[in-house]
């Protein structure tokens, strides 16, 4: 590995985090990689949280070139998004440890949550102004959120990068491109903030009280050893899903676990091999719970549009009960390691389900390719994540319209989904719908 010390022990960060997450890149492992003492590491940096930041800023400024030179370049026909996205393929098939840092293992980081918001802060920038261009082209302008655009094709690219495939990713561009121009319309004015209005119309999420364990009473138990060796289990369960979302796995100890838990050493060794087992559990709970609760909101009505918009409602009351879980999901299970990884990724196929009608809607969704249900998975998680990040969890049912309109333009159409969302809204409110199919909403469109 050629180059100065620093340049070195970054890209020895890269690739450990790449390569083992970021848990496990200790500064021994980037030290090793390097082949540097560990004098030299800090004489550079701080901590191990001060490479990767620098690290994560390296990977960031690279991407930021990327979009900034395909937007400077001269088309050649190609037009943008098509343009800028096969610039960013190509990009990551040169470099996948470096997309994977910045896709993956950046998530998993705490500390890096504020560079993050930075970083999305500016992409989207980066891509309203490839819809600029577009439009100046004379192209459809694309109707979606510019948050859930770059959710969904990040989903997809970093589902590649965490099997490994990364040697494909160049191929990927013409289904993306089919799932970004099905909301592409003529007819219709940028739907982000009217959907934003109607999610604010929804209120807060009518869900269950956040529910927490009960400790057991002090003395003899009044419940059977199963009953206690249950109750035990959920309150750990609890107690970690808890102190994930206050102080982060990394941070939490065994010993806080059976304080917050109010159990014995002894009993928790009973239950659990360790914490990771005790994590991966938490956010199975959740997950499986999350999709059964999503499932029979979705088999209880007859068309799809309405199965979509109940199926979605029953998940997002659900993760605003369970405020913890919802973060052990989708924030910190990219601080565990992989198998927490995979496991959110399961989720988000698990949801692909739910859109197989879809594809027989209409004669243009048949056309589209079933990455689609991959894109707008991680379409929808980006917008929770957002919300979550910024505390409001609680509150996370005002992304409702923004979801159901995502998932269901590509195969019903922008302007049917517009104007779908819209009289579901006014239905929840116990108003008419009128029958102007045109319009989003009577008082936004």
């Amino acid at each position: 590995m050629s180059g100065s010390g620093r340049e070195r022990l970054l890209r020895s960060m890269i690739e450990a985090a790449a390569g083992d997450g970021y848990a496990a890149a200790t500064v021994g492992r980037v030290v090793q990689r390097a082949g540097v003492s560990r004098a030299t590491f800090y004489q550079h940096f701080g901590d191990r949280e001060d490479c990767f930041h620098a690290a994560y800023d390296e990977v960031a400024a690279a991407v930021v070139a990327v979009f900034e030179r395909s937007l400077r370049a001269p088309l050649a026909g190609d037009g943008q998004p098509r343009h800028l996205l096969a610039a960013v393929l190509a990009a990551i098939e040169a470099d996948p440890a470096g997309a994977s840092l910045f896709m993956l293992e950046a998530r998993g980081a705490l500390a890096t949550i504020d560079r993050r918001h930075a970083m999305q802060d500016k992409l989207d920038g980066l891509v309203a102004a490839a819809l600029e261009q577009r439009l100046a082209e004379g192209l459809s302008p694309l109707r979606v959120p510019s948050r859930a655009l770059l959710g969904g094709v990040e989903n997809v690219l970093a589902v590649r990068l965490h099997n490994g495939d990364s040697a494909r990713i160049c191929a990927l561009l013409f289904d993306l491109l089919a799932w970004i121009d099905s909301y592409s319309a003529d007819d219709l004015p940028d739907v982000e903030p009217e959907l934003r209005a109607l999610g604010g119309e929804l209120g807060t999420a009518r869900r269950a009280p956040s529910h927490r364990p009960r400790p057991l009473p002090r003395g003899r138990s009044a419940l059977s050893a199963d009953e206690a060796s249950a109750d035990r289990h959920e309150r750990i369960i609890g107690a970690m899903a808890r102190l994930s979302r206050e102080r982060g796995y990394a941070a939490t100890t065994v010993a806080d676990l059976t304080a917050a838990a109010r159990v014995s050493r002894g009993a928790f060794y009973r239950s659990f091999s360790g914490k990771h087992e005790v994590f991966l559990a938490a956010q199975t709970i959740g997950l499986q719970r999350a999709i059964s609760l999503a499932a029979e909101a979705f088999f209880g009505a007859e068309d799809w549009p309405d199965r979509v918009w109940r199926g979605l409602e029953a998940m997002l009351s659900y993760v605003a009960s369970r405020p913890d879980l919802a973060w052990v999901d989708v924030v910190e299970s990219y601080a565990v390691g992989r198998a927490a990884v995979a496991r959110s990724i399961e989720n988000r196929q698990a949801f692909s389900l739910f859109l197989e009608q879809g594809y027989a809607h209409r004669s243009e969704a048949q056309r589209l390719p079933r990455l689609c249900s991959e894109a707008i998975g991680g379409a929808i998680q980006e917008l929770m994540r957002v919300e979550i990040l910024a505390g409001r969890t609680e509150e996370i049912l005002a992304i409702l319209p923004q979801a159901v309109y995502v998932t269901l333009a590509p195969f019903v159409g922008p302007a049917e989904a517009r104007c779908f969302v819209a009289g579901k809204v006014r239905e929840r409110a116990g108003c008419p719908v009128r029958p102007d199919r045109r319009r989003l909403s009577p008082d936004l469109g």
